[in-house]
């Protein structure tokens, strides 16, 4: 996921497309503004001009989002298919990011939402968004220079430029009046459209597809365990572990969490041994029991209350159901 560019490609813009209620022009125009290539947004049907119902049904190597009706014509009937039911879902958890934003919510295809998604895009696909989450403090461009080997200087600044415009990173000034960045709860409220968008990949994975890794179970978890409102007598420690590449210790990956009092003082990307109380699944089965209300595949231990309640604050913070 981390590794692959988390971009739309031509099947994901036409699900866009006809599960949208806006006019094509402005979607065009948010497309444009998230960064996505003239070639792909070229790629969107028309309806004023007609389209090839087969050029609209193929998305190359990527999974179908809707069948193909048994009879084509003007009264042919598509259905979504389970691929295009979870692309849908990320596009609702998008919007209600959105709505949230720092300074007034933001419509999809209006005014500033081509920028945040564009810097929660780009910050999470080059990485930035790891570097902060991980990091112990808020970095300089230097720092941040150094861990991203693969980025060059002056697309860091671009990136830094744009997170900041959108409200995801915020400047900080140290006591030697050093500037420095750390994430906003607005990008850390983001990694839920992040995991929508991994959830969709891991059930439909496609030939360059990268499963979660390492890096990114443990920058999601320290991205939003600080949000978590827990009830007032949770208290305690607990590993979160995400199985990476086949399971066992070595192979695991996430955070150890500590709560006082119902509020969570600390975590790290590090899971200690020492910890009883524990929560573990593969990458897809946290996904799924955290989206899916109905599902439980997430294995505990120790203090369930503690793990359960952890759960629960990660559901109703992140993926609690979208009103309307």
């Amino acid at each position: 996921m981390r590794t692959a560019e988390f971009r739309a490609r031509a099947g994901s813009l036409t699900v866009l497309f006809l599960c949208s209620v806006m006019e094509r022009r402005r979607l065009l125009q948010m497309l444009a503004e998230a960064g996505i290539p003239q070639r792909e947004r070229s790629e969107l049907p028309d309806p004023d001009a007609g389209f090839d119902m087969e050029q609209v049904l193929d998305t190359g190597e990527g999974p179908a989002f809707v069948t193909e009706p048994d009879e084509p014509g003007p009264e042919a009937k598509m259905e979504i298919t389970p691929a295009g039911i979870e692309m849908y879902y990320t596009g609702t958890r998008l919007e209600s990011w959105l709505r949230g934003a720092p300074g007034g919510p933001l419509e999809l295809g209006e005014g500033e939402s081509g920028l945040a998604i564009a810097g929660l895009v780009y910050g999470w696909s080059t990485a930035l968004t790891h570097t902060l989450a991980l990091a112990d403090r808020p970095l300089g461009l230097a720092e941040l220079d150094l861990a991203l080997e693969s980025v060059s200087y002056a697309a860091l600044e671009e990136h830094v430029d744009l997170m900041e415009g959108a409200c995801l990173i915020e400047r900080l000034t140290d006591g030697d009046g050093e500037t420095r960045y750390a994430v906003t709860d607005f990008l850390r409220e983001g990694i839920a459209v992040i995991a929508a968008g991994a959830r969709v990949e891991c059930h439909h994975p496609t030939s360059d597809t990268s499963p979660p890794d390492r890096l990114d179970a443990e920058a999601a978890f320290q991205l939003a365990l600080p949000l978590l409102e827990l009830p007032k007598d949770v208290t305690g420690a607990c590993r979160l572990g995400v199985q990476i590449d086949g399971g066992g210790l070595p192979g695991m990956a996430g955070a150890t969490v500590t709560v006082e009092q119902s509020h969570v003082v600390s975590s790290t990307p590090q899971l200690q041994r020492g910890v009883e109380t524990w929560a573990s699944a593969s990458a897809i089965d946290w996904l799924d029991t955290l989206v899916e209300p109905t599902v439980a595949r997430i294995e505990m231990g120790g203090d369930e209350h503690l793990a359960a309640s952890l759960l629960a604050g990660l559901r109703e913070r992140l993926f609690a159901p979208v009103p309307g």
